[in-house]
């Protein structure tokens, strides 16, 4: 601020204190004011500021008055304002801004990151994805996610990586926080993203989109802050997805852990994978599960019956599984039954049969749900990944059962499935907690194990299934006994036919039906396609998830994978590759030179012999130049959804820019005087001013600082005239008329702006001048007028008036001229104008025009306008009066009506009433006498001749004085201060006439709206 350089007063004092606090979310500034003693001095500007700006918003506080700088709660003095605490020189900002729609990307992420829990509370009981989408489709627990969420859900599910061209598929069922998986595969099988959603399940698909979808948008796409979202939203890589140990140890096909199934003539598999026969009848435990605590939580049960087969040898008995049921703590039961069509199943849910359908059956359950693949196969799926799929053998009366544990059962599972432990020595397990030993991890014999199947026998209270005890005990044979029985060649033929399967060997044997025994193989191969598909896992890559990388400079690293299979593992890159990039196909060693800062995607394949996965890292770019430090931690730019990042750099002193290309122009930071050039040198930090402003000068460094030397202030003496401003020039001065005055700033006139044409435009306003300027003053002006100065909306009608108008200079464009004047004048008063063609014997010297205007404005305000004005637009003689369209035949009435002059208008009277052009006049005629006819006609000679002589001579008297007055029986018609005496300028502005105000138009009869004639 320019001060005088002889009056810098050193005591003056500025001393305030911010305060800044946020908790993530609402942010304040707390602004302390103390002793401020500001003094005017000689300053040039006085524009401090009190307030905020957030970039987009700004907030100044004001004074009262506004011009207050140093009084008392001046601008300049804002420890003496209360504040919005009440207190002096204490302010308090919310900075917390607008709703969501203004606020940075960045912040939402932020504050939707710290209002989230840790994922780990909710993520319990959440299947993995499954690794490829062929598990996707085998997998119960998991559907294609073909339906349509709405326009807005599926573009921000298009958004999230593998969103766009993968297949989407989606958890079946939500966990107990309702929460769940959506898994995206690539076409060919391997998973592109699995995302973990909270608001899975909720009733709001809002609140879907704003906790799970725009968290995506705002933390990946529109900010580098990808890794908040990360946090809580932990990408699924199908980790721990297989049906595997705990420990990572994989069974082979035919001992695939985790899964269990009895089939055929009562054959198991455990969930070890150890293969047995156990043959008996009755109601038996196939499973069991405890919690953690040892409390019994789900009970799979089936009843062993006889399944009848008429054969070469007769009716023959074998053992089958003919019902199941299963029972969940909390949740409820299930019941499989065979129907009696010999191919599909009955249902029963809490002992009431539901109707079979294809699909997902909805139960009103939130744990639990059924799915039927065919209306033979149906499987019961809870939440946590617990799933029991049962299925009818076709043509018989048999049913069969695959079941699938969760990890979290591991070492918690008995019955005739066996003890899950990855152990098959201690597969059977018996009620009592002994033990049935295996020798050489062979199951026992089958004499051995009818000990352990007998102990897993329910006991009627405990059955779920409540059917009656067998008739008679069960005459079964060994499979041994079976095949010593059988001649070689039987055997053999059968075992070609069972594909060397022993249990479709038994079972063809002892049913004597080979269709009951491929039934047997069936399922047995179903069991060995599902351990292929779930026991083969792809390997997937582990580290590294980021990548950092310099333009210009080669990186090389090792990409690790871990195969669950223990697979030998091949790398690959997927194209579009980027440039200068290569992976060894058996080591995974990478290398790549970013050559910019283009943005690419490195994807990288890792393959084993029989699947693969998909990895895509995070690539952080640094192009620092002119020895900046990358920052890669401080990201600029993002891009491929946080797949590729921009680093900051740290610029060395006189350098700065995103990567340090451009010296520091210290003149952005305008360190010069304000209004002084700046320039910047070549140096670190160095600068040059220009010369102080005029009235001003330097000390010392030049243009750095300015001080006034104002040769127009006091103590020197006023230089110029009273009228003139003084502007100083360093060390002279200009003298500069005032707007409104003229001269040479020594000697100054005031100017007449009234002079002028049209200094006030409108017609109702008179120009008044006044030294350095002038003021227009309402001509009309009325103190009851509340509308201001005519500024009343016009009323309904129009009066018409006539125009005789003599122009000094013959123009052809007079009718052109006169409605730009009444245009200019009138405003929206005025309505049209035409001009009425002289005929014989008018007087050439004068064009008469015919104007509509509002029916509030009287021919006087028009003739007093045209009188101001005439000098300006060479009019020579004006007059204005009432035009009387019954005398100048313009008036529409048919005939008979009579037509009847009114100001401004008139009217046709019919049997005294009005009536418009549309509408026909009929004169009442009755039956009269002749005497009757001879009295009417006696009174119209008698009093119509010398009323017709009065008439005659009171148009002649009007014609001499070109005044009119308006006669006639419609009186009330016209307002009381229309008058027709002559009032020349200067007028009366008592006068009513001359005040615009509404009044009663004389085109409105008994509140009926007459025809608009504008003309």
């Amino acid at each position: 601020m320019p001060v005088s350089y002889q009056k810098i007063n050193m005591s003056e004092t500025n001393t305030f204190q911010c305060i800044l606090t946020t908790d993530g979310e609402n942010s304040f500034a707390l602004l302390r004011y103390g002793d401020m003693n500001w003094g005017p001095g000689q300053r040039q500007y006085h524009d401090a500021l009190i307030g905020y700006s957030n970039g987009a918003v700004s907030v100044k506080e004001s004074t009262v008055p506004p011009e207050n700088l140093f009084g008392p709660a001046g601008r300049y003095r804002p420890h003496q304002v209360k504040g919005t605490m009440g207190k002096l020189g204490q302010l308090v900002y919310n900075l917390t801004g607008p709703g969501r729609s203004d606020v940075d990307p960045g912040i939402m992420c932020q504050l939707w990151a710290v209002k989230e829990p840790d994922p780990a509370v909710w993520m319990k009981g959440l299947s993995s994805c499954p690794c490829t989408r062929t598990q996707a489709l085998e997998d119960v627990s998991f559907l294609q996610d073909n339906a349509d969420p709405g326009p807005v859900p599926k573009k921000l599910r298009g958004q999230r990586w593998g969103g766009a061209a993968g297949q989407p598929f989606r958890s079946l069922l939500a966990n107990k926080y309702r929460s769940g998986k959506r898994c995206v595969y690539d076409p060919e099988g391997p998973l592109l993203a699995g995302y973990n959603e909270r608001y899975f399940s909720v009733d709001s698909i809002q609140t879907h989109i704003d906790g799970d979808l725009l968290p995506f948008q705002w933390c990946c796409i529109d900010s580098p802050l990808c890794h908040l979202y990360l946090n809580k939203r932990p990408l699924d890589r199908c980790q721990g997805y297989s049906w595997t140990s705990p420990d990572s140890s994989t069974g082979s096909k035919k001992g695939t852990q985790g899964v269990g199934m009895v089939y055929g003539s009562l054959h198991f598999i455990t969930f070890d994978g150890t293969m047995y026969s156990f043959k008996d009848l009755g109601d038996f435990v196939i499973m069991r599960l405890s919690s953690a605590t040892g409390s019994n939580i789900f009970t799979l049960q089936g009843q062993m019956g006889k399944l009848q087969h008429t054969g070469t040898r007769g009716i023959i008995e074998v053992p089958v599984v003919v019902r199941v049921a299963a029972f969940y703590q909390g949740i409820g039961k299930i019941e499989w039954r065979c129907s009696e069509d010999n191919t599909t199943l009955r249902l029963f849910v809490d002992d009431v049969e539901i109707q079979v359908t294809v699909g997902v059956m909805d139960l009103d359950q939130k744990d639990f749900a059924v799915r039927c693949t065919s209306a033979g196969r149906c499987a019961a799926v809870y939440a946590g990944g617990l799933n029991v799929v049962v299925w009818r053998t076709e043509g018989y009366n048999q049913l069969a059962a695959m079941v699938e544990v969760p990890q979290t059962f591991y070492n918690r599972t008995v019955g005739l499935l066996g003890l899950w432990s990855s152990n098959s020595s201690d597969d059977f397990l018996m009620s009592d907690g002994k033990i049935l030993p295996s020798e050489d991890l062979n199951a026992p014999t089958e004499e051995a194990l009818r000990a352990f199947g007998m102990s897993w026998s329910v006991p009627h209270p405990e059955s779920l299934l409540f059917s009656s005890p067998p008739l008679a005990p069960l005459k079964s044979v060994s499979t041994q006994n079976l095949l010593e029985s059988s001649s070689p060649e039987r055997v053999e033929e059968v075992r070609r036919t069972c594909k060397g399967s022993m249990q479709c060997v038994h079972d063809t044997l002892a049913s004597g039906s080979s269709g009951l025994g491929l039934q047997t193989l069936d399922a047995q191969s179903q069991y060995e396609k599902m351990a292929e598909i779930f026991g083969n896992m792809p390997p997937i890559v582990t580290e590294p998830t980021v990548i950092y990388g310099k333009v210009n400079s080669q990186v090389s690293i090792q990409i690790l994978a871990e195969d669950p299979n223990k697979d030998a593992i091949t790398y690959s890159l997927l194209s579009p590759k980027p440039p200068q990039t290569s992976v060894g196909s058996g080591g995974g060693y990478l290398t790549w030179m970013p050559l910019n800062t283009q943005p690419v995607q490195l994807t990288i394949k890792v393959s084993d012999k029989f699947t693969s996965s998909l990895f895509s890292p995070v690539l952080r770019v640094c192009s620092c130049l002119n020895g900046g430090t990358c920052q890669y931690d401080s990201i600029v730019e993002n891009h491929q959804k946080g797949r590729f990042q921009v680093v900051g750099c740290l610029c060395p002193k006189g350098f700065s820019g995103k990567f340090c290309g451009n010296t520091t122009n210290v003149c952005l930071g305008k360190p010069c005087f304000r209004g002084v050039s700046c320039q910047s040198r070549p140096q670190p930090d160095g600068f040059t001013c220009g010369e102080c402003p005029d009235s001003t000068v330097s000390n010392r460094k030049e243009g750095y600082k300015c001080f006034e030397r104002d040769m127009c202030l006091p103590p020197f003496p006023f230089p110029c005239h009273k009228d003139a401003e003084c502007r100083s020039t360093k060390n002279s001065y200009t003298c500069t008329c005032k707007p409104g005055f003229t001269g040479n700033g020594f000697n100054c006139t005031d100017t007449d702006e009234c002079a002028g044409l049209m200094a006030c435009q409108n017609a109702k306003y008179e120009c008044k001048n006044k030294p350095g300027s002038f003021e227009c003053l309402c001509r009309y002006h009325n103190t009851k007028d509340t509308e201001g100065c005519g500024d009343s909306p016009n009323p309904p009608g129009f009066n018409l008036f006539n125009i005789s108008l003599g122009w000094r200079k013959n123009k052809a464009d007079g009718l052109k001229q006169l409605e730009d004047i009444l245009k200019q004048g009138f405003t929206n008063k005025f309505y049209n104008i035409s001009k009425k063609d002289g005929g014989a014997g008018s007087n050439s010297d004068l064009d008469e025009y015919r104007v509509g205007v509002s029916s509030d404005t009287p021919h006087w305000y028009i003739r007093d306008y045209l009188a101001r004005v005439s000098g300006h637009y060479e009019i020579s003689e004006v007059a204005v009066d009432d035009l009387d369209e019954c005398k100048a035949k313009e008036a529409a009435c048919v005939y008979p009506a009579v037509c009847a002059n009114t100001y401004g208008g008139y009217r046709c009277v019919c049997n005294s009433t009005d009536v418009d052009e549309t509408q026909s006049c009929v004169i009442d005629r009755g039956k009269v006498s002749e005497t009757e006819v001879d009295l009417v006609l006696g009174l119209v000679l008698g009093i119509g001749i010398p009323l017709l002589l009065l008439l005659l001579l009171a148009a002649l008297a009007c014609c001499c004085c070109r005044k009119k007055t308006v006669t006639g029986d419609l009186p009330h018609l016209l307002p009381d201060y229309i008058q027709e005496q002559y009032n020349p300028p200067p007028f009366n502005y008592s006068d009513p006439a001359l005040h615009y105000m509404t009044h009663c138009s004389p085109r409105i009869i008994d509140n009926i709206a007459p025809r608009q004639r504008l003309r």
